[in-house]
């Protein structure tokens, strides 16, 4: 089973603009895919993606720096962290770390965040605020089920 890495009080992230996670596919809500126009794939419901020094990337990201980063997509705001509710990972068998951070919303239960570890900001600068990870995760959920095609 993976190892889960959990948001606790020690954590701390910076993003230093290494630009790796721009090789990442991020699933884009319909309202994601209208705003992006043609800059989305919408058949792979990601950007576009080009080859730069060997690797695949986002299109949108010009040297360092993406394009739309005010603008970009919820899961790009989020990584690397991601809110997950605490009742599916103990139905999946995982164990919640004693230490991890948990927030609770009265309409939709308790989360806690976890994170790709191997992300180069992990353990620099201030530690990240839980519930706007939650907010976000939240908000990317409401828009994945939103009705509407990405073509209109």
């Amino acid at each position: 089973m993976a190892e889960l890495k959990f948001l606790t009080p020690s954590t701390k992230f910076r993003c230093t603009r290494c630009t790796r996670c721009c090789s990442l596919d991020v699933m884009l809500s319909d309202p994601e895919i209208r705003r992006l126009g043609a800059r989305a794939d919408r058949r792979w419901r990601t950007t576009k993606k080009s080859f730069r020094d060997g690797r695949l990337v986002c299109s949108l990201l010009e040297g360092d720096a993406c394009t739309i980063y005010k603008e970009r997509p919820i899961l790009c705001r989020a990584f690397p962290f991601i809110a997950i509710p605490v009742s599916e990972l103990l139905e999946s068998g995982f164990q919640v770390d004693q230490d991890a951070i948990r927030v609770s919303l009265a309409d939709t239960g308790t989360y806690v965040i976890i994170y790709e570890p191997e992300c180069p900001g992990i353990g620099e600068g201030e530690p990240p605020d839980p519930v706007e990870i939650l907010d976000l995760t939240i908000r990317h959920l409401r828009e994945m089920s939103e009705k509407g095609s990405p073509d209109h």
